[in-house]
């Protein structure tokens, strides 16, 4: 029987999600980053698009956190596209954000 290893990484509450993520996604016409709100498991090939995306959302915020947004944000968007590049192309893990 295989081992079932589960991480968890945690990257926004749902008020930080819609006040910083969203008016990002909605600048910079993401398509996956937005669909982590209801939560969506990602096949290994959508993960480097993923992964480029939230490299995107990362630097709009950080261009933004004279103006308010807080350096955890970009943070644990950092945090989630390095949880992401580790698991990138190993056909035996299982990824679900939301």
């Amino acid at each position: 029987m295989p081992t079932i290893k589960s991480d968890v990484v945690p990257i926004a509450t749902e008020e930080v999600f819609r006040k910083y993520w969203q008016p990002g996604c909605a600048v910079l016409h993401l398509r996956w980053v937005p669909l982590f709100q209801t939560g969506l498991p990602l096949q290994q090939e959508d993960i480097s698009s993923v992964i480029e995306e939230l490299v995107l959302l990362k630097q709009w915020l950080s261009c933004r956190m004279e103006t308010g947004v807080p350096q955890a944000v970009v943070l644990r968007i950092d945090h989630l596209i390095q949880a992401l590049q580790k698991v990138q192309g190993d056909a035996q893990v299982a990824v679900y954000v939301g």
